[in-house]
């Protein structure tokens, strides 16, 4: 269980914090390992409190801004139009080339060009 594993990292760190004189040789003799081990241990429980302490920070600011998106994304739904068949194979039709001066079907003066001639050979006086 995760209680069990954190059971003596947490018994230590209090001894180390709050025992007085001579606790943490006391306790260290208990748990037969040497008093460096014992700091050690508390100082490498403290890491990795402080840096879960960090990550969870890091995902509170995730879950923020998750929550941010879907508030606008509501809001963009909400004046949303939901288009019936007809409308959707309207829309997915392909858009016509031109613009204003130009024929809705083809390009810019396509229709002077036509296929395999060269329109300058044509203009020349033999």
């Amino acid at each position: 269980m995760i209680t069990l594993s954190f059971q003596q990292p947490i018994a230590s760190s209090y001894v180390v914090n709050f025992g007085g004189y001579g606790d943490v040789t006391e306790h260290a003799k208990v748990r037969g390992v040497s008093r460096t081990w014992i700091y050690r241990q508390v100082a490498n429980f403290e890491t990795d409190l402080l840096d879960q302490a960090q990550q969870n920070k890091d995902l509170q600011a995730q879950l923020l801004q998750a929550e941010l998106r879907i508030t606008e994304l509501e809001k963009r739904l909400a004046v949303s139009v939901v288009l019936d068949d007809c409308q959707q194979r309207f829309e997915s039709r392909p858009k016509l080339r031109g613009g204003p001066g130009q024929s809705a079907m083809s390009g810019p003066r396509s229709w002077l060009k036509s296929p395999g001639k060269n329109p300058e050979k044509s203009r020349q006086i033999t």
